[in-house]
C-alpha cells in the first residue's frame, strides 16, 4: 500500500515511529547501490524513495472539519446548537454538492455534524464565514506552514488566500463556492501528514504541543494554539464521541478495554 504513519507524544512532540510505504532496504546504502536497484527504484511509480510522512501533500479531508468547528466556538457567528437537515445534497448557485451519506444525516449540530462527518453541514456552516476568516484559523491550527521537524525539505502545505486564487482562476475569477471545498479539506487545500499531527497534538495538549522532532538529545519549542479552553473541550469532546458513539465515522478504531481513543476520520478525492 502507499501511505505513512507517524506517531508522538502530544505534550512534547517527540516522535515516537515514522513510516513512509513504500519503502526500500536501508542495507541497500552500504557501499555503492547497485544501478539495477536505483533504476527500479527511481521507476518504480509508487515512489518508494519520496518520503510521504514530510513531503507528501494531500488533501486533509474531513479532519480539517475540527478547524471550522473551532471558529464556530470562538466567534459570535454561529452557536454549536445551530441545526442543520442533511438530505445528502445541497444546492449552492448552479452545482449540487453532496454528503458522502448519500440519504443524509437529518437534522444535525455542530457535534452531530463532526461525529457523522456531514458534508452538508459543513458546507451551509462556511457561508457565514469569509475566505480570510477560515484561513486565519487553519494557520493558527499549523496548517500552510512547515512543523519545522527536524528533517530536511519539509514541505509546507497550502492554505489558499486571496492572491493565490486571484493568480490561479485570473479572469475566470473564483466564488465563495470555492469555499464549500476548501472547508471539508479538499479543493486547493494540502496538507502533510506532519500537519494534520501536529493539529492533533494541539487539541490533546490543551492547546501547547511540542514542535515535532526525532532528536531527544535537542531542545525544542513549542506549537501555541490560540482559542478558548472550552472549544479544546469540545473538540475533544467530539473527536472521542467520533470513535466511542453509536454510528461515529471511527467506530472501527473503538478500543475494547485498553483506555480511551479520540480521533477524526477523514477521506478526499
Amino acid at each position: 500500500f502507499n501511505g505513512a504513519i507517524v506517531c508522538s507524544v502530544p505534550g512534547t512532540g517527540e516522535i515516537l515511529a515514522i513510516s513512509s510505504a513504500p519503502d526500500y532496504p536501508l542495507n541497500s546504502f552500504i557501499g555503492p547501490i547497485p544501478l539495477d536497484v536505483w533504476e527500479t527504484w527511481n521507476k518504480n511509480e509508487n515512489k518508494p524513495l519520496f518520503n510521504r510522512t514530510v513531503n507528501g501533500l494531500y488533501p486533509p479531508g474531513s479532519t480539517l472539519k475540527l478547524v471550522a468547528a473551532a471558529m464556530v466556538m470562538e466567534t459570535q457567528r454561529l452557536s454549536k446548537n445551530w441545526k442543520v437537515i442533511c438530505d445528502g445534497s445541497y444546492r449552492f448557485g448552479n452545482r449540487i454538492y453532496h454528503c458522502w451519506k448519500l440519504d443524509g444525516h437529518g437534522s444535525l449540530d455542530l457535534m452531530g455534524a463532526l461525529m457523522h462527518s456531514c458534508n452538508i453541514y459543513f458546507y451551509q456552516l462556511i457561508q457565514n464565514f469569509n475566505l480570510e476568516q477560515w484561513g486565519t484559523f487553519a494557520y493558527d491550527f499549523g496548517f500552510g506552514e512547515a512543523t519545522g521537524i527536524d528533517l530536511q525539505y519539509e514541505s509546507t502545505g497550502l492554505v489558499p488566500d486571496k492572491k493565490y486564487l486571484d493568480d490561479k482562476y485570473t479572469s475566470r475569477g473564483w466564488s465563495k463556492g470555492n469555499l464549500l471545498s476548501f472547508v471539508i479539506g479538499q479543493g486547493d487545500v494540502l496538507a502533510t501528514p506532519l500537519q494534520v499531527l501536529r493539529m492533533v497534538n494541539l487539541i490533546a495538549s490543551g492547546g501547547i504541543a511540542g514542535k515535532l522532532h526525532l532528536n531527544t538529545e535537542t531542545t525544542v519549542g513549542f506549537d501555541t494554539l490560540h482559542v478558548k479552553r472550552k472549544t479544546i473541550n469540545f473538540l475533544k469532546k467530539a473527536m472521542f464521541a467520533v470513535v466511542n458513539d453509536e454510528k461515529g465515522t471511527g467506530e472501527n478504531a473503538r478500543p475494547d478495554g485498553i483506555g480511551k481513543v479520540y480521533g477524526k476520520t477523514g477521506t478526499a478525492e
